[in-house]
């Protein structure tokens, strides 16, 4: 049967679900998979997915029924095939019935939404979200090792791994504890050392209580319980292990970061400003500004999600209407980290103003994230290595175990002849991640105050190293010590999903030796704004640059009215208006040869002079300049040279940027000539004009919530130019273009004071001014 086209399906044919699928599947026996079609899992961005069986072996399945693109389902099979057993489930069979592309996978169990869902509070505690964080990281590092990002982190595409009801012979009791702590909820204890599960948390000294579970205290066996009914995979248990294996799922969005896997070559800058992928609750800052996604976007969307699991909610939910992805964003841009992260652990914030700060093709550093996000160790070892790296002590990462983790996994033999060590798919390390990594580095003795037991520098305690000492260290006896090895009868291997002992194991896994401390990411406490100043050298081939030019600046819009008037009597035009800084602003170009008559309107209030302009419209005037504060419009309207005159003009005022109108402009041949931003931060409004007939070719906006230092660059590479810029009070937009007529030679200029002092340098140097702005650079 031929394979449907991409759109194809039509609403029949998503009603009608098929009953057996897979028939050519060797471990069927050709008997193939049967749909149960009222067992309906859950649906993503792109299918359905239902509960269903191995007829021959009746083992249970999930099956995901695509009907929408054979592109994103043949990515997603890719994906799945590339990380099968590595985190993902494990792939049965991919093929297509009737319009439908089909996946059978492994069934899992809940997602960590149900999981959140499930609980009373809506919440978790910061040690089960440190837990689900070292998992969800690891998981990342081994697809963004396999070359792929996953593009859409949300707690909705996290599992658990499906357990079986168990039988009352295995049960223990739990009556007991819950009417010690009060709590309803039946917390089920398999042995007495079971794993962490919903409603109990890690170890304490002396017993205490935590989240309504006696922890702390090794629980006794105790006659079993009468069992509760076997729960499927779709419905909520009484009991949630989150310290089963975690799976990641829902691979429609996922890319490649990397352009090949023999050189490693990280794929170039992009941005689309109408694009956007992912979920906006937890999607990053950049997806919001449709830059393409890399390494960096999964971990800013997985920081969302933590802070989500552990307060139940994030501060950008509740936004409505079709400009909901941009209120979002320019919500997520406005907040800085410390905002995001009020009422959360530091160790969060550490770990978000780290991944914030990555730029679009860095290395993310796995371990240092990984131990930040450790409960155990996270804001301790953040303050012992800032503290100690400001009192210039060199420190050494603890990556010395990652010799004793290579060989582990190739199954090397231990030093004791009677204990040999198995492939590493067939043991788990049962460490904590303290003992996952030794720790080299230097610890603080919690009562003097002093270092002690520095890792592998041989020097005694309380002495403190000379620098460079940590470059002659010989390992000590803690460092060769053996790690400890279970073997479990019934317990799947780590390769399936991610345990909590996974994280540092995968994070160093493959990385080179560091030679130094981490770098630690303080967040930021406040906002910085300065004025930037765009200059262009005159290209020879063009002659759209002015002879020369006049800045000036005036507290009011009337004296700066009288000013140009002045200007204009000597021939000059006005080529940029600005109002920042508490001033209005003017560049006057002399013998411009473009503009010829010019006429300037003020307009008070907050709506635009759409009356004054129809009227300049209808007299052959355009709009050449435009400029706003919180109370007032500034427009400039201007005649223009036979040769270079606009075809036909357009504007929009909008309450956030409107992306999609200047996308569907550019289609019909337009571009954006003039843009401004009015009123205070809570009530700004956009105003965007764009012209038909202008000489750019191609065009883009750059939006950010600070200097795009990099995305600039990435763009004066491929030949544009900034050729107009905007700033509101968080978000600045700048415009590039391509067109015969820019420049060859651009440069930006930030300072703190006013810009008159700039300019002068930028004209000595040979450079004319394209744009003025006063904005947020970090």
């Amino acid at each position: 049967m031929p394979a449907p086209a991409d759109g194809a399906a039509s609403t029949e044919a998503k009603v009608v679900v098929p009953a057996v699928v897979g028939q050519s599947a060797p471990s069927t026996g050709g008997r193939g998979f049967v749909v149960d079609k009222h067992g309906f899992l859950g649906s993503g961005h792109f299918g359905e997915v239902y509960r269903g069986r191995n007829a021959l072996t009746d083992e249970p399945v999930a099956i995901k029924l695509e009907h929408r693109s054979r592109t994103i389902a043949y990515r997603e099979w890719e994906v799945l095939m590339r990380m099968q057993r590595q985190g993902c489930p494990a792939v049965y069979y991919t093929g297509h019935v009737g319009r439908y592309y089909v996946c059978v996978m492994q069934l899992l169990g809940l997602t960590l939404q149900r999981a959140l869902e499930s609980r009373p509070t809506r919440r978790f505690t910061w040690p089960q979200v440190s837990l689900i964080g070292l998992k969800c990281l690891a998981l990342l590092k081994r697809l963004h090792d396999h070359g792929y990002i996953h593009g859409d982190v949300k707690p909705e595409n996290f599992l658990l791994e499906h357990r079986p009801a168990k039988s009352t012979s295995s049960v223990t009791h739990s009556s007991a504890m819950a009417a010690a702590t009060g709590n309803d909820e039946v917390v089920v204890v398999e042995s007495p050392l079971a794993p962490m599960a919903v409603g109990e948390a890690a170890p304490m000294a002396g017993g205490d209580y935590l989240d309504g579970a006696l922890v702390g205290q090794e629980l006794q066996p105790a006659p079993p319980t009468r069992p509760s009914p076997s729960p499927s995979a779709s419905s909520t248990p009484q009991r949630i292990d989150l310290n089963v294996p975690l799976y990641m799922i829902d691979m429609g969005l996922a890319s490649r970061w990397r352009e090949d896997d023999e050189t490693g070559r990280h794929i170039p800058y992009g941005q689309r400003i109408d694009h956007f992928s992912g979920t906006v609750r937890y999607a990053s800052l950049n997806a919001h500004l449709g830059r393409f996604l890399t390494r960096r976007d999964d971990l800013e969307s997985l920081g969302y999600m933590l802070i989500y699991l552990l307060r139940g909610q994030l501060p950008w939910q509740g936004f409505m209407g079709d400009d909901k992805n941009m209120q979002v964003c320019e919500c997520k841009g406005r907040l800085l980290v410390s905002d995001i992260c009020r009422a959360v652990p530091d160790e969060l914030r550490y770990f978000l103003a780290y991944v914030r700060q990555l730029s679009y093709a860095e290395q993310p550093d796995y371990e240092y994230m990984a131990r930040v996000l450790d409960h155990k160790q996270g804001i301790s070892w953040v303050h012992t290595h800032l503290r100690l790296a400001a009192e210039g002590v060199p420190l050494v990462p603890p990556y010395r175990q990652q010799q004793e983790i290579t060989r582990l996994a190739a199954g090397v033999e231990g030093s004791d002849e009677s204990e040999r060590i198995p492939p590493a798919s067939s043991l788990t390390v049962t460490r904590t991640v303290d003992d996952a990594v030794d720790v080299n580095s230097a610890s603080i003795s919690a009562t003097t105050g002093k270092r002690k037991g520095v890792g592998d520098a041989h020097a005694p305690a309380n002495k403190r190293l000379r620098p460079g000492a940590a470059d002659e260290s010989v390992p000590t006896a803690l460092d060769q010590r053996p790690p400890k090895i279970l073997y479990p009868a019934n317990r799947k291997s780590p390769l399936g999903g991610a345990l909590p002992e996974d994280a540092l194991t995968v994070a160093t896994h493959g990385a080179p030796p560091r030679d130094g401390r981490f770098e630690i990411i303080p967040f930021k406490q406040f906002k910085t704004h300065q004025w930037m100043i765009v200059s262009t050298s005159a290209n020879t081939s063009a002659s759209s640059a002015p002879v020369s030019q006049v800045y000036t600046s005036h507290t009011s819009y009337k004296n700066l009215v009288r000013e140009v008037e002045k200007k204009w009597a000597q021939g000059m035009r006005i080529g940029l208006l600005c109002f920042d800084g508490g001033m209005w602003t003017g560049v006057l170009n002399a013998k411009d040869p473009t503009l010829m008559e010019q006429a300037m309107h003020y307009c008070p209030g907050h709506e635009v002079p759409r009356d004054w302009i129809r009227n300049k419209w209808d007299e052959g005037f355009y709009i050449t300049a435009c400029s706003a504060n919180q109370s007032s419009w500034g427009v400039v309207a201007s005649t223009m040279h036979r040769s270079r005159r606009y075809k036909q003009q357009s504007y929009i005022v909008s309450s956030t940027f409107p992306s999609k109108w200047c996308a569907d402009k550019w289609a019909s041949g337009y571009a954006i000539t003039s843009l401004c931003v009015q009123g205070p931060p809570s009530a700004e409004q956009w105003l965007v004009v764009m012209s038909r007939g202008s000489s750019y070719k191609e065009q883009v906006v750059e939006l950010d919530f600070g200097y795009p230092s990099e995305s600039i660059h990435a763009r004066w590479d491929e030949g544009y130019m900034v050729t107009s810029m905007a700033c509101g009070a968080d978000m600045s937009a700048y415009v590039m273009s391509r067109g015969h007529t820019v420049g060859e030679e651009q440069r930006c200029t930030r300072t703190s004071h006013g810009p008159l002092h700039k300019i002068r340098d930028d004209w000595r140097d040979g450079l004319y001014i394209t744009a003025t702005a006063f904005g947020r650079v970090s």
